[in-house]
């Protein structure tokens, strides 16, 4: 991957500021898509437009426990990716993912 990309931001997030970027967290662990939205929100330092620091870090927290509600409601009703996929494959996923096959 073009290692310029990973030098710069777009918008109001501080992510190039980062030792590690969120991304490769993700890539690097083949995570699903909704704890990687928890990863990102975790690592960075947005300011929401007209709130200071300790507001913006409580929505940002208020987002997260959102995202950790719809998925505990997925994994209990069946309703995730995971249910249409069988473990083995979900393993290759990962293995390909962290590899940089896929």
């Amino acid at each position: 991957m073009d290692n310029e990309v990973r030098k710069h931001n777009v918008g109001t997030s501080n992510y190039a500021e980062l030792k590690v970027q969120p991304w490769e967290v993700w890539i690097k662990n083949g995570i699903n898509p909704f704890d990687a939205d928890i990863i990102k929100r975790i690592m960075r330092q947005k300011f929401q437009f007209g709130k200071d620091a300790i507001s913006s870090r409580i929505e940002e927290y208020e987002k997260i426990i959102h995202i950790c509600q719809e998925r505990i409601n997925q994994l209990k009703t069946g309703e995730c990716w995971e249910a249409n996929i069988d473990m083995q494959s979900i393993e290759k996923i990962r293995k390909a993912l962290k590899n940089r096959e896929i």
